[in-house]
């Protein structure tokens, strides 16, 4: 019976390896250049980022089609022409949408990377002016050159 149990055991983790292989080479082929590593910087990634893109993607699509079938509606068109032209209308104000607000979000995250790397840099400044790295640099206030800005 220890046998059998153990031979089971062998197997679920066996199948459990393969499924998580399986995964793993699914993840990587289905991502786009930005989405395959979840330490590189992008729009998918920033939870604010993509929480906003999601926003406005709805949001545009939902105010194309309404904005559409009034606009058809009040030309006078079939109810199929309606719904037609404000379905194209909003798939057309969701696309547009995306493609601006990933277009504004990836200058917002670069400008916070950005900061947050100058941040670093201050910060490592600062741990470097306290000790002898100061006098070695000639007593210059943040261990760089004297004069030197930013």
């Amino acid at each position: 019976m220890a046998t059998s149990r153990e031979e089971a055991t062998e197997r679920g983790k066996k199948k459990a390896d393969a499924k998580a292989k399986e995964r793993q080479g699914k993840s990587k082929k289905g991502k786009g250049k930005d989405g395959g590593d979840p330490g590189r910087p992008s729009v998918a990634n920033h939870p604010r980022a993509a929480a906003s893109v999601r926003r406005v993607k709805g949001i545009a699509g939902l105010l194309g089609f309404v904005i559409g079938g009034y606009l058809s509606h009040h030309a006078g068109l079939s109810m199929a022409s309606v719904l037609e032209r404000a379905l194209l209308v909003g798939i057309g104000s969701y696309v547009l949408a995306w493609g601006c607000a990933v277009a504004v979000w990836r200058q917002i995250v670069l400008a916070e990377l950005r900061m947050i790397f100058d941040l670093h840099q201050e910060h490592v400044r600062g741990l470097s002016g306290g000790g002898s790295a100061g006098e070695a640099s000639g007593g210059a206030p943040g261990g760089g050159p004297a004069g030197a800005g930013s």
